[in-house]
């Protein structure tokens, strides 16, 4: 059997060496990159009339072609595209169409248009934060409880959690 609990200063060591460059990333880089769900923008749901949905990367390219970036573009179904987008008033989305309409050859249908204001935003990312300092006193609980016939059994729900921190 491999002793763990022998070698865990090699593994605190060890994460460590991957935890620190990504927090030093993180705190360079101005945090993590937030979609419109947290920072405010605009959300388009289009439709192809013909059933087909051009490549995302060429969907893209056309946003950029008008000047709109910072933009992202999932599918969800096989004729329907999600312009995610910074705010885009009611010229430039009709602009956005018209181009598009163009560049692909197709008519297209606006299902949804939604602009995301930043309160909302801000409500989202602290529901999120509370969320997830929950779910984090769970785990910690849950490990201590587990472990409680080891010394400091706290200490190892506590490197289960930081472990956990993204990377960016």
């Amino acid at each position: 059997m491999i002793n763990l609990l022998g070698k865990r200063y090699y593994f605190f060591l060890l994460s460590l060496i991957v935890i620190i460059p990504g927090l030093v990333i993180m705190a360079t880089q101005g945090g993590l990159p937030l979609s419109i769900d947290f920072k405010g923008g605009s959300m388009l749901e289009i439709q192809f009339k013909s059933g087909k949905t051009p490549l995302t990367a060429d969907v893209i390219k056309e946003l950029g072609n008008l000047g709109i970036t910072d933009t992202q573009v999932p599918t969800t179904g096989s004729d329907i595209l999600i312009i995610k987008a910074p705010f885009l008033d009611d010229a430039t989305r009709t602009s956005l169409v018209s181009n598009l309409e163009k560049a692909f050859n197709d008519k297209i249908t606006i299902r949804q248009f939604d602009n995301v204001g930043p309160s909302i935003g801000a409500e989202v990312t602290s529901r999120a934060g509370l969320a997830i300092l929950v779910a984090a006193l769970g785990v910690i609980a849950f490990i201590t409880f587990a472990f409680r016939g080891i010394q400091h059994a706290f200490r190892y729900g506590t490197a289960a959690i930081i472990s956990e921190v993204p990377m960016g």
